[in-house]
């Protein structure tokens, strides 16, 4: 009688996570580390190869191989959209401040000089 060793042969696709990213792609791989900027991951077809980064605002959700999900949202951000930016450059938000200044040197001046008649 011949005896054969049971051993896996997908092992490693079975333990592969699956990264979505917001434009569609699929990534299958195994998540090393999440940090707050970065999900740094490897090829589930090259575990021995380089650890790879990639934008954690750029990921939609990270679908782990027993299941279990993690969805990132808007809050994840460290940016700002380009109407957001307009918003905080818009020239009215640059003459109120302006006159803030002024109101404010002018009470002041009004406070050092008092009421003189």
């Amino acid at each position: 009688m011949i005896g054969f060793a049971s051993f896996p042969i997908n092992t490693f696709v079975e333990e592969c996570d699956n990264i979505i990213l917001k434009n569609g792609e699929e990534i299958s791989a195994k998540v090393i580390e999440i940090t707050p900027d970065y999900i740094k991951y490897k090829k589930c077809t090259n575990q021995d190869g380089p650890t790879i980064s990639i934008y954690k605002h750029e990921v939609l959700m990270l679908i782990y191989y027993d299941g279990s999900k993690e969805i990132f949202n808007k809050s994840d951000k460290k940016y700002i959209t380009y109407d957001e930016a307009a918003m905080i450059n818009h020239p009215s938000g640059r003459i109120t401040g302006l006159f803030i200044v002024i109101l404010c040197v002018a009470i002041i001046l009004y406070a050092m000089t008092g009421n003189r008649k």
